[in-house]
């Protein structure tokens, strides 16, 4: 512990700490009770200070390498791993204090209960100076947008927010790599910009390495190096400077379901629907979770059958709330939402939150932010 501190303090008191250098040599990783390689035969080479987009589909294996350089993937009861990945020379388990990473998944890097605290867990644990830590706890709360008291509960936070306190305890921390999982998929349009120029900002102070797995490449083109491209096999297919490899993938990387600029979104089929009838009314509809104050009151709107409606706000407004409202999921604390007698169970009260589970799941079905919610079996099947 006390090398590791001394290590920390070294790395705070620089004007301009170095940046990490990511080694790969024939690398690859097997996920226990998985019959194919996650990743396989990488090679890769990343110098100090360089910022790095990594693409391509879905299940190539692009979260794997990040917790693999991260020293995140376990022993041998986790996996199975082929030849070398260093940091900085070293397999990345013995260089955690130098790396740090926002996983996909915000929830699952919340720590502590109070806002403050958890941006500060990190730097406490590399011991930062106690005199440093509450200035860059709130720095790095204001660069990432984060406008809510220290002591703010992280359970009340939506999953934007937790997002942006995620990147907050990364921010603060000051590493030599810098390691997004898809680290805007959770903030509203204005903060994706506001998050990403946090990010760049702190790299080019620190001049710490950065790697970024993104699907909306138009945030990230302007400020990145370097485009590594992988392949469904795990395998990389492409690298090189962000124009050349956006240009020469262009295809491939549009199939993969990579958001590439300039691409013409595909043409949707618009069917005329005659019969717009209301499924739910909102009667003095207020918005809130069991224990908290509401956070909108007196809402009344219509949702009509065939039509797609958009929800759109800023991280913490209640778009989720108030889509698990209708989908008869949370109960409004003030107010009625009510559905048509088409769409309601025979001999059931009209309100969706009334209604059984069977019910419901046959008439109002509900994607939530975050999938892992709703895996409920041990096979696809």
């Amino acid at each position: 512990m006390s090398v590791l501190r001394e290590h920390a303090r070294a790395s705070t008191n620089a004007a301009h700490p170095i940046g990490a250098a990511v080694t790969a040599r024939g690398w690859g990783w097997q996920h226990a009770t998985r019959a194919n390689w996650a990743v396989r035969e990488l090679d890769l080479s990343i110098a100090p200070g360089e910022r790095v987009l990594l693409l391509g589909p879905s299940g190539a294996g692009k979260s794997t390498l990040l917790h693999g350089i991260a020293g995140l993937l376990g022993g041998a009861e986790e996996g199975r791993q082929a030849g070398h990945l260093h940091v900085d020379g070293a397999p990345p388990a013995e260089r955690r204090s130098r790396i740090g990473m926002v996983l996909q998944d915000p929830d699952s890097q919340v720590i502590l209960s109070r806002v403050g605290d958890d941006v500060a867990f990190g730097m406490e644990n590399l011991g930062v100076p106690r005199d440093e830590i509450w200035p860059r706890v709130r720095q790095a709360l204001d660069s990432v947008g984060l406008n809510v008291p220290l002591s703010q509960n992280t359970s009340t936070l939506s999953g934007g927010q937790k997002q942006r306190l995620a990147l907050a305890g990364v921010v603060a921390m000051q590493p030599g790599l810098v390691l997004l999982d898809e680290p805007t998929a959770n903030l509203d349009p204005a903060g994706v910009t506001e998050v990403r120029d946090a990010i760049v900002e702190s790299t080019r102070h620190t001049g710490a390495t950065l790697i970024v797995i993104e699907h909306r490449t138009d945030v990230w083109l302007p400020v990145i190096d370097r485009v590594i491209v992988l392949g469904a096999d795990g395998t990389v297919i492409a690298d090189g400077t962000p124009d050349d490899t956006i240009r020469r993938e262009h295809d491939y990387l549009v199939r993969s379901g990579v958001w590439v600029p300039d691409t013409p979104l595909p043409q949707i089929r618009r069917r005329r629907n005659e019969d717009d009838a209301v499924l739910l009314r909102a009667s003095d509809l207020a918005l809130g979770h069991r224990g908290n104050a509401p956070m909108h009151t007196g809402l009344d709107f219509e949702i009509r059958r065939g039509r797609t409606t958009v929800v759109t706000g800023p991280n913490g407004a209640g778009k989720s709330t108030l889509a698990l409202t209708l989908g008869g999921l949370l109960r409004p604390p003030v107010g009625r939402l009510t559905a048509d007698a088409a769409l309601a169970p025979p001999r059931s009260r009209p309100e969706p939150i009334r209604w059984r589970s069977k019910e419901l799941l046959t008439r109002i079905g509900s994607v939530f932010q975050d999938p892992e919610h709703q895996f409920l079996t041990g096979t696809v099947r």
